[in-house]
C-alpha cells in the first residue's frame, strides 16, 4: 500500500509535468527544447504508473534476498541516469518489470536511443531476462557490478556498455532447461573495450 505522503508527491510531480507539457512546441523552437518536450511526454507516462507501480513492490524482511535485488536495481538505473546528465544528455527513466527498456535518452529530436540496465550486487552472472529476441538498432544494455560492496557507498561500480547486438551474442543457457539464460561475468571482464564505454551513448547515427 502506497502512503499518503507518496500519493502526495506522485499528484504534484503529475501538476509539474502538466504544466511544463502545457506550453505548446513553437516551430522555431531550438532542437534541444524539442528534443525536451519529446522526454517530456516519457516522463508524463512514468507520472501516470508511478503510483500503481509502487504498489508491486517486493514486500519482503529487510535484508532479505529479494529487498537486496531490488534495491541493486533500482539504485543502478538512478546512477546510469546520473552519468547520462553528467554527460549532457536528456534521460528519462521508465518503470515496470515487463519490459526490456529502462531509460529512453532523447540526444535530438528524431534521435532517440533506449537502455536496459541489469545490475548484480556481488561476483555473480547477469540474467538476460527480457532482453533477448532480434537484435535492436538504437538499443543499448548496461551491465554493472558491485564485486560485492553494494553497501560501501564510496565504491563505484564497474560498467560495461554494450549495442544490443553484442549482448545478444554473449547470452548462453542456463544447465538445465529451466534454468534462465546469463551472461557470463568472465566473458563480460574481457570486453575492455566496452568498459565505461558511455560515449556509444553520445554518437549520432551517420545519415
Amino acid at each position: 500500500m502506497t502512503k499518503p505522503g507518496q500519493n502526495a508527491g506522485c499528484r504534484i510531480l503529475d501538476d509539474f509535468v502538466c504544466e511544463a507539457l502545457s506550453d505548446p512546441t513553437e516551430s522555431g523552437a531550438a532542437p534541444k527544447s524539442r528534443g525536451r518536450n519529446e522526454g517530456m511526454h516519457v516522463l508524463k507516462e512514468i507520472v501516470v504508473n508511478a503510483a500503481a507501480n509502487h504498489a508491486k513492490r517486493p514486500v519482503a524482511e529487510n535484508g532479505s534476498r529479494s529487498q537486496r535485488g531490488y534495491n541493486t536495481n533500482l539504485a543502478s538505473k538512478f546512477y546510469v541516469l546520473s552519468v547520462l546528465y553528467r554527460l549532457g544528455l536528456d534521460a528519462y527513466l521508465t518503470l515496470g518489470n515487463k519490459k526490456a527498456i529502462d531509460i529512453v535518452v532523447v540526444r535530438a529530436p528524431g534521435d532517440t536511443i533506449t537502455i536496459d540496465v541489469k545490475a548484480v550486487a556481488g561476483r555473480d552472472d547477469w540474467r538476460a531476462g527480457n532482453a533477448v529476441g532480434s537484435p535492436r538498432e538504437r538499443h543499448f544494455v548496461i551491465l554493472l557490478t558491485y564485486d560485492g560492496k553494494f553497501p560501501q557507498v564510496a565504491e563505484q561500480p564497474k560498467v560495461w556498455v554494450l549495442p544490443h547486438e553484442e549482448f545478444l551474442g554473449l547470452i548462453k543457457p542456463g544447465k538445465t532447461p529451466t534454468a534462465p539464460l546469463f551472461v557470463s561475468r568472465s566473458q563480460v571482464k574481457k570486453l575492455e573495450h566496452r568498459r565505461d564505454a558511455w560515449d556509444l551513448l553520445q554518437r549520432t547515427p551517420q545519415a
